[in-house]
């Protein structure tokens, strides 16, 4: 009985190695396809100007020199550089690798796959950027129209939390 178990398991280890094989193949070219790599790059450029843009508000208070400046300018590469080097596509395609076969199956896979090679599927792609970056400009510029009232609430908040009055 035992023997004929080996035999099933290892009769079947190859189709399912081919399974695994096809389904990480066609993961890889939804991958492709989606352009993935090329988005992250640009989330990547996003994500530093907004640290750098944070680390400049931060810093305004500073009168900046050129020495500054080139500490900054410095600083700046430094992290950027870090986080290329932990967060680089080699390591990131690996994690969205084991994502995908994880939270889609194949069948599920085949679907965006042939989704994404349809003209429709297309244009998601190359439009997705396009209206991503609209948004943010449209998130941004109402962010900036509330400072003002955010700072005042700010500014009411901190004058009830430091009174020395015990809080109800």
């Amino acid at each position: 009985m035992k023997s004929m178990l080996l035999v099933v398991l290892l009769l079947l280890a190859p189709a399912l190695y081919a399974d695994d094989a096809s389904k990480k193949a066609k993961v890889e070219e939804l991958i492709q396809l989606t352009q993935l790599e090329k988005n992250y790059s640009q989330m990547i450029d996003l994500m530093m100007n907004s640290m750098s843009l944070a680390v400049r508000q931060q810093l305004s208070q500073v009168k900046m020199t050129p020495a500054r400046e080139a500490m900054l300018a410095e600083f700046q590469k430094d992290v950027t550089e870090l986080f290329r080097e932990q967060f680089g596509w080699d390591y990131m395609l690996g994690v969205y690798t084991k994502l995908y076969n994880e939270e889609f199956t194949e069948e599920e896979i085949e679907g965006m796959v042939a989704f994404y090679r349809s003209p429709a599927g297309k244009s998601v792609i190359e439009k997705t950027p396009i209206v991503m970056s609209k948004a943010t400009a449209i998130g941004q510029e109402r962010g900036q129209s509330l400072q003002p009232a955010i700072a005042e609430l700010m500014q009411d908040f901190m004058a009830r939390y430091t009174q020395d009055t015990p809080l109800p």
